[in-house]
């Protein structure tokens, strides 16, 4: 028995090393390859404890889809870079397996890890603000994402964390630590990401809506509501709203011109091609800045095969009403929907805490 923590103990650890590693920009590569290992490690573990594993519903749908991901780096315009996402996302998958099947012995570990992730990459904002001079990289969580400085990441890992101060404040009645509300409301807002406002809104309105708490909570929400739209609003004075996701239409188009897509994360393909700019809309990225997109325009129709997945998993949550999975569940829609307007669907970090939410999210058969 003793062992066993031991063995937790250290894998959990290691799971807070990874989660540092994969937000700081640097190394992701290297971060990919040890999450792949990670990955597995846990798997074996999990299968050690019950020795048998439960597969979660839409699983084989997820297998079929990194089958025509691996199908489609052979057509790739950049084969490095999509067979690098496709490790990322079977060590994904494979955490997914090894967290739901590990649910019950690692859902409360698992919450103390992302405050405490969060909590590092908090400190090294404040480093940041305090002038230590760091190197900019754009798959950092506590950097800015250009030296426009009006957009930083480290908001759309805090929405995280508020939401699961607004579960235990709501749902579960527990007292909240209120320096830890106010840290997060002040990164999310210094962060300036519109779509951390709209993720974090997403997630609390699921957590009200799933426990029929919306009418007593409704004054709380109704406040919320108003104060993000107005830090939405003043966000949008330092960047374009509409014209700044011009690449929703250039993936679009990009994929009727390439059926089959152009290879995952070989998206400047399309977006360097003038072809694509239509009103005068030229902005040039790597990045769709939308998951579902991204795969679209990278995989084309196969693509399709993401998307069937993304919803089996979320009409999955329909048919759990556990108190347990609904935090979890909160939390895997407000990465999703994070995803559904930024590039943070890359982050080695961001990517694993949605897997690995999404195994705690579902209700364990």
């Amino acid at each position: 028995m003793k062992q066993n923590v031991v063995i937790k103990n250290i894998l959990l650890f290691s799971l807070f090393l990874l989660f540092v590693l994969g937000g700081l920009g640097t190394n992701i590569f290297l971060a990919r390859v040890v999450g792949l290992i990670l990955s597995f490690i846990f798997l074996f573990y999990a299968y050690f404890i019950d020795r048998k594993l439960f597969f979660p519903k839409g699983f084989l749908v997820y297998l079929l889809f990194l089958l025509l991901f691996a199908f489609s780096v052979v057509w790739s315009f950049d084969k490095q870079i999509s067979f690098e996402i496709l490790l990322l996302f079977i060590s994904g998958g494979v955490f997914w397996l090894a967290i739901y099947n590990l649910q019950d012995k690692l859902n409360k570990e698992l919450r103390l890890l992302l405050i405490g992730t969060a909590i590092v990459f908090a400190a090294l904002f404040f480093l940041y603000l305090l002038g230590v001079n760091f190197t900019l990289y754009p798959g950092s969580l506590f950097l800015p994402i250009s030296s426009f400085n009006n957009h930083n990441h480290i908001g759309d890992l805090w929405a995280l964390v508020f939401v699961l101060l607004a579960y235990q404040y709501a749902i579960k009645k527990q007292k909240i630590n209120k320096s830890m509300v106010i840290l997060s409301f002040f990164l999310i807002a210094i962060s300036f990401s519109r779509s951390a406002y709209i993720a974090v809104l997403g997630g609390i309105f699921y957590l009200f809506k799933k426990k029929g708490l919306l009418k007593k909570y409704e004054q709380i929400f109704s406040i919320l509501l108003i104060v993000f739209i107005a830090f939405f609003t003043i966000g949008s004075l330092f960047k374009s709203t509409l014209g700044s996701r011009p690449y929703f239409v250039q993936a679009i188009l990009g994929a009727i011109d390439h059926p089959f897509g152009v290879g995952v994360g070989s998206f400047d393909i399309i977006s360097s091609n003038t072809k694509y700019h239509l009103f005068g809309m030229s902005q040039f990225s790597y990045l769709t800045h939308n998951v579902f997109l991204e795969f679209i325009s990278g995989m084309g129709i196969l693509g399709l095969s993401f998307i069937a997945w993304i919803i089996y998993a979320l009409v999955s949550f329909n048919k759990s009403n556990k108190g347990k999975n609904i935090l979890f569940q909160a939390i895997f829609l407000t990465l999703t929907i994070n995803f559904f307007f930024d590039a943070t669907y890359f982050i080695p970090t961001m990517t694993y805490l949605w897997f690995i939410f999404l195994g705690l999210a579902q209700e364990k058969k």
